[in-house]
């Protein structure tokens, strides 16, 4: 088996090398990015530098989420697409209304895909079968901090056969280096485009504008799963809905469940479609509260604390300088963590129950609950910044041959005591 994974990889390889010398030959780059759900788009300024550079042509190409019913799957395609196309994307739905049937990669000319989830969550053609023909990069959609199977996280087909992934940190690229069959030979260690769009974008706060202090709390959507135990929502889910209507006319709150909660919860025996609905409406309908399960950008930018248990924002958040509260679902919390993810957690204030998520509020309505945020991190941020450009400059030098110094990654790992500083 394993000489057969070895032998898959030298022929795909060969593969890679032949289309680029092909693509190196042309004027402009067709980019085609794959995605399954809007929450997991974390590459808009990628896109945004791709549109104003005439060496690009990037498109998005909306795809099937193909693990639960046709109801879902196009209720999922439909909202995804309206999403990007609201906000002036070139988008193209991989349903082809006149034909009822899905388009073929090939119609769309590819010279590169960008792949957005690593999970097999869609059709094959826009997958395996996909990443098997063309020239693939795949960018994280969360900020690489959990610790769970290593082996699937940095080591399946799927990241095997990426003719690049681009990393976020060097905890990250060493895990590739450790685990993956290629030894990280593929992986560029530029940067995370998501910090870019929390920190530049900008746009009408989408809370209620009623001087109210804005609390997003976001449950993960694992549930039921011992092997991955981040979600706190069953145990705290009439607690925050009676917080809610408590603090009301103080405080605005998001629910902002993971985009896999609902259908968990239907499935779940305790609970099913009826009390599932009847939650969700509560958080959607009432008109003190807020709902977000999609693009959360603006969401983030425009609140005041964030209460989660959600592996994807144990970093995330902390880049806009405010505080943030982790639910704490089981004790060996820190297990399902890798070091970066453990340098996250330090700059969060924990709660493992009511009692203490009620004095960190507490502290937070009467204004002392502030954001850990020290000199290290801080130049954590500033790292992060302009990694687009640098993707593109690092794109643009792989086809044409040339790999200039300034395109370099980072090596040094973050120091807990005392941060490093790294060049760009």
């Amino acid at each position: 088996m394993e000489v057969k994974k070895r032998l898959r990889l030298f022929l795909k390889g060969i593969h890679d090398s032949v289309l680029l010398r092909k693509i190196s030959q042309k004027k402009r780059i067709k980019v085609v990015f794959l995605v399954v759900m809007e929450s997991t788009w974390k590459t808009s300024q990628l896109y945004k530098l791709m549109k104003e550079d005439p060496y690009f042509d990037p498109v998005i190409l909306v795809c099937p989420y193909t693990l639960s019913s046709d109801e879902y799957m196009l209720d999922k395609l439909k909202s995804c697409y309206n999403f990007f196309n609201d906000n002036g994307y070139n988008v193209i739905s991989a349903l082809n209304e006149e034909s009822n049937g899905w388009i073929n990669l090939e119609s769309l000319e590819p010279d590169i895909l960008f792949f957005t989830n690593p999970h097999n969550l869609t059709l094959s053609k826009y997958y395996n079968l996909a990443y098997e023909k063309y020239l693939s990069c795949y960018i994280p959609y969360h900020y690489e901090v959990s610790k769970y199977d290593l082996n699937s996280q940095y080591n399946s087909e799927f990241f095997n056969f990426m003719w690049t992934i681009f990393t976020p940190h060097v905890y990250a690229l060493n895990n590739y280096k450790k685990y993956s069959l290629k030894k990280s030979k593929n992986v560029k260690n530029l940067g995370y485009p998501l910090i870019e769009c929390l920190k530049l974008q900008t746009g009408k706060s989408i809370w209620s504008e009623d001087g109210r202090l804005k609390i997003i709390w976001a449950p993960h959507q694992t549930i039921n799963n011992p092997d991955l135990p981040y979600s706190t929502f069953l145990i705290y889910a009439d607690f925050f809905r009676e917080l809610a209507l408590n603090l009301k006319n103080e405080v605005e709150i998001c629910f902002k469940p993971h985009p896999l909660l609902k259908k968990n919860l239907e499935l779940y025996s305790e609970w099913g479609c009826e009390r599932t609905k009847e939650y969700f409406d509560f958080w959607k309908f009432s008109d003190f509260t807020l709902f977000n399960d999609g693009d959360y950008i603006n969401l983030f930018q425009h609140s005041d604390l964030l209460i989660h248990d959600c592996a994807s924002f144990v970093g995330e958040y902390l880049h806009l300088n405010k505080p943030v509260i982790f639910m704490e679902g089981t004790k060996r919390y820190q297990e399902l963590y890798n070091e970066f993810g453990q340098i996250c957690l330090n700059y969060h204030y924990m709660a493992d129950s009511e009692k203490k998520l009620l004095e960190h509020l507490d502290k937070f309505l009467n204004n002392k609950l502030t954001s850990k945020i020290d000199e290290m991190f801080i130049k954590i941020d500033i790292e992060q910044l302009n990694s687009s450009a640098r993707i593109v400059s690092y794109l643009k030098d792989a086809i044409n041959g040339e790999f200039k110094h300034e395109v370099r990654q980072f090596q040094k790992p973050y120091d807990n005591q005392q941060a490093e500083q790294i060049s760009l």
